[in-house]
């Protein structure tokens, strides 16, 4: 899975953002979301179904500290995964 499309998910699964939103923090058109987060999804049902290793990979990104996780468009002030302040 390219790193673009691991990003599509993160920001639309997990962020809660809308394929417009998600368009505009990758600075490509909500079209390009679109296929990226529909191949992803497909390798992810891959993935699981046949038990395959999911490798992410490729591309220039950046890793942030703390958790971004929004529900219904509002930042929450703990991370659910980690259980943790941001």
């Amino acid at each position: 899975m390219s790193v673009e499309e691991y990003e599509c998910i993160r920001l639309i699964d997990y962020e809660g953002m809308t394929q417009q939103e998600c368009a505009e923090v990758l600075n490509v058109g909500r079209t390009t979301v679109q296929r990226m987060y529909d191949v992803a999804r497909n390798k992810i049902a891959i993935y699981l179904v046949e038990g395959a290793m999911l490798n992410v990979a490729g591309g220039n990104y950046q890793i942030t500290k703390g958790c971004q996780r929004r529900q219904k468009g509002h930042r929450l002030n703990r991370c659910p995964k980690i259980n943790q302040e941001d």
